[in-house]
């Protein structure tokens, strides 16, 4: 007998004994009788449970296995990384070579060769300050979902503070650049093909 059989037949029994169409007697029998169903074939239902519980793991902290699935996807982010990182150091070798060259950037000044255009992409970004050597004054305290200066979050209750948890510390860009100017510009060139 198949998993939905059994089900439908739990039903049907149960049903069957709520309209009055077989007393609570049969009703046990019968599920006596799906019991030793389960006791003689559900060798599979155990197969097909310890098969889901592999693949997708069991248990909390101490009792945790992690599945198969779980341990296929962290292979798969620290193959990814491993990739990303080879990929980084070649792109910025051949960048560095093409720099030193000569070669300037865009497309129309790029290398044209048999499979494609290597060519230098420039562009420009901020270099922020790092948070934690700022005087608090330059901090804004994001609590979900509000940002708040250092003298706001002082006004705050400490009964407030107490419940209250800082998701993360950015830096007051409008007042840092008011009073410490810019932020400095840094130079990037990224390799392309076309």
């Amino acid at each position: 007998m198949k998993l939905y059989e059994l089900s439908e037949t739990g039903r049907k029994l149960t049903n069957m004994f709520l309209e009055e169409e077989i007393d609570e007697q049969t009703l046990e029998d019968s599920r006596e009788l799906i019991k030793a169903e389960i006791e003689v074939n559900g060798g599979d239902l155990i197969d097909f449970y310890t098969s889901f519980t592999r693949f997708l793991g069991t248990g909390t902290g101490d009792k945790k296995i992690v599945g198969d699935i779980d341990q296929q996807i962290n292979r798969l982010k620290k193959l990814k990384e491993f990739y990303k990182k080879r990929f980084d150091r070649f792109s910025t070798s051949v960048t560095d070579c093409l720099l030193d060259l000569g070669v300037k950037t865009g497309q129309s000044n790029g290398i044209q060769t048999e499979k494609g255009i290597l060519y230098l992409r420039k562009s420009v970004s901020e270099i922020k300050p790092d948070v934690d050597g700022l005087i608090d004054k330059y901090k804004l305290f994001v609590l979900s979902p509000l940002k708040l200066t250092i003298e706001e979050y002082l006004l705050l209750p400490d009964s407030i503070k107490e419940r209250v948890e800082i998701k993360e510390i950015q830096i007051n860009k409008e007042l840092y650049e008011e009073e410490n100017g810019a932020y400095k510009k840094q130079i990037n060139y990224r390799l392309k093909v076309l």
